[in-house]
């Protein structure tokens, strides 16, 4: 294989990441074998992009260190990142040229966020070193990447509500009242494809939102936040009079708390409205 058919492959590999981003990498079976045979995949290769990926909480085949290396990302991405367990998956595995473990992984869903982080060794102990930065397309350290991922995760949480909210205003103008439904899931049947064309239920998180109606002709859309732990017990915010009296509402910076929004206006949001 000519080295210039390498250098195109490894170019394929380049990593890319960002919640709400959709990248994807496709490599040919040939190319694959090109990377492998220069040491660009390595021989502990634990399952090709693309193909069937190491199912979330599974240990991988291959060094113990290739398996620490995926518990440690596992760990940082669930505890930091606050990504739900199973919205963690390492699609594939290697070593770079210092002796760190190259990870290949897919965070959340609907759309899953792809990148590459690299594991290294600190006191003995496997620890995430740095992650691909999508924007500055540099690699970055652990708590810069936290901050960013958590701040695009806030912004899709926003953009999702608003969405979802407009969808349903809009059946309401056409048919005075709003969908009298048990879950946000439950929506699609009322609202696709007239007034959208997919209903987004989930926030930027990967955690699916609340929807309930109120009488008098009222809704709330709300979002748990990045812990998905509801601020105040959900019964609560299904009081009316409880979204005027004795409420944590108007603007927050904390990833963790609510995004509320009721009938056509947030109530709890992130930045600017």
């Amino acid at each position: 294989m000519s080295a210039i058919r390498i250098a195109a492959v490894l170019l394929l590999l380049a990593p890319l990441a960002g919640c709400g981003k959709k990248v994807s990498w496709n490599l040919s079976v040939e190319d694959k074998d090109a990377a492998r045979a220069s040491g660009a995949l390595g021989a502990t290769e634990a399952a090709p992009p693309g193909d069937a990926s190491l199912p979330a909480g599974s240990s991988a085949s291959g060094p113990p260190a290739q398996t620490e290396a995926i518990a440690a990302f596992r760990e940082w991405a669930i505890r930091d990142l606050r990504v739900p367990p199973e919205g963690v998956q390492v699609v594939w595995a290697g070593a770079d040229d210092r002796s760190r473990a190259l990870l290949k992984f897919q965070l959340g869903a609907d759309p899953i966020s792809e990148g590459t982080a690299r594991i290294s060794s600190d006191r003995g102990r496997a620890a995430v070193e740095s992650l691909f930065d999508p924007d500055t397309k540099i690699w970055t350290d652990p708590d810069a990447f936290r901050f960013e991922w958590h701040s695009r995760c806030a912004r899709k949480t926003m953009q999702t509500i608003r969405t979802l909210g407009t969808a349903v205003e809009s059946y309401a103008v056409d048919n005075n009242f709003y969908p009298q439904v048990p879950a946000a899931q439950a929506l699609a049947g009322f609202l696709e494809p007239t007034y959208i064309r997919k209903a987004p239920v989930t926030d930027g998180w990967g955690r699916p939102v609340q929807y309930w109606t109120s009488p008098p002709g009222s809704y709330c859309i709300l979002s748990t936040g990045g812990d998905g732990v509801p601020d105040r017990p959900i019964e609560e915010y299904k009081r009316s009079e409880a979204l005027h009296v004795d409420a944590p509402f108007g603007r927050t910076e904390a990833e963790t708390a609510d995004v509320l929004f009721c009938t056509g206006s947030f109530l709890r949001y992130y930045g600017a409205r």
